[in-house]
């Protein structure tokens, strides 16, 4: 919070709103004094250098040691480098504004839309207004003999910090599992399942189709909020399965369908919106899918 923007303002002391060790996340009792680098910062620019004299308490009125940036949409992005890019000097408390419309999310499942790790002196607050996603599962890809199960979806947000994350308007949702492949007829060459659909939420990939003869045909992919639907199985004499459809918002994806003799492939989990939930505190969950683990 800022310091009070009128009467009494301390070095020290346990008021908050009026201590301005506090306000720069230091004990109120530590040592301090007005030629100390970070007191001249929180006056402000104009107070950089002890050649600048600072009036106590008017120079502090209404300051705080808060640095608020905001968050562009991107690819598996690392707050603390995003802040420190931003133009955070690595003190004080930070607020990242994440605004509607903007999207964060994975390039991968085995990775995060968005991580929170490192040293933040003054803690860190997350203001979500977007949407921030895991990466979607891979469809099952067509092939001989075997209905092949569709991809995991991926975790949104990777937490190893104290953070606090106000989502009140935003969404967080993990990455959806990708569709099963089609079960494949194994009597007739050529007679390929269906490639599975991609998962939604992060665009997962989709399954292709066998380009053989009589081939099933390749699934979709996901989109941000929605699965990619499942390919049709190929055909001769008999018919092979066709794929399974993505999960949506963090949901398991769709089965194959299988052939008069073999299984179609399973569908993937869905991804964790988050993992770290111990170390988040949530003034308001907004709209989240998938666990918090």
């Amino acid at each position: 919070m800022a310091l009070n923007p009128s009467g009494a303002i301390s070095l020290g002391g346990p008021i908050s709103g009026e201590s301005i060790n506090l306000e720069n996340a230091q004990p109120a009792t530590a040592t301090v004094s007005l030629n100390d680098a970070a007191v001249r910062s929180l006056a402000g620019p104009a107070f950089a250098t002890p050649a600048t004299q600072i009036q106590m308490p008017t120079d502090f009125y209404g300051k705080s040691n808060l640095f608020t940036f905001t968050l562009a949409a991107g690819t598996d992005v690392n707050l603390r480098s995003a802040a420190i890019s931003a133009g955070w000097p690595g003190s004080g408390a930070v607020q990242a504004n994440i605004n509607p419309g903007t999207t964060i999310q994975s390039s991968s499942t085995g990775g995060y839309a968005l991580t929170i790790n490192g040293a933040w002196p003054g803690g860190v607050t997350v203001v979500n207004s977007g949407t921030i996603v895991g990466r979607g599962g891979a469809g099952g890809t067509a092939v001989p003999g075997v209905g092949v199960p569709g991809g995991s979806g991926g975790t949104a947000i990777l937490v190893s910090v104290p953070v606090t994350i106000n989502n009140a308007s935003g969404t967080i949702s993990g990455g959806g599992g990708g569709g099963g492949a089609g079960g494949p007829r194994s009597t007739r060459g050529g007679n390929f399942g269906g490639g599975g659909g991609g998962g939604g939420n992060g665009f997962g990939t989709q399954g292709s189709g066998q380009p053989a003869g009589f081939s099933g045909a390749p699934g979709a992919p996901g989109g941000l909020l929605n699965g990619g639907g499942g390919g049709g199985g190929g055909s001769s004499f008999t018919f092979a399965g066709s794929g399974g459809s993505g999960g949506s918002n963090a949901n398991s994806g769709n089965p194959g369908s299988g052939s008069d003799n073999v299984g179609g492939g399973g569908g993937g989990g869905g991804g964790n919106a988050l993992s770290g939930n111990p170390l988040v505190t949530f003034p308001s969950l907004g709209t989240i899918y998938g666990p918090r683990v």
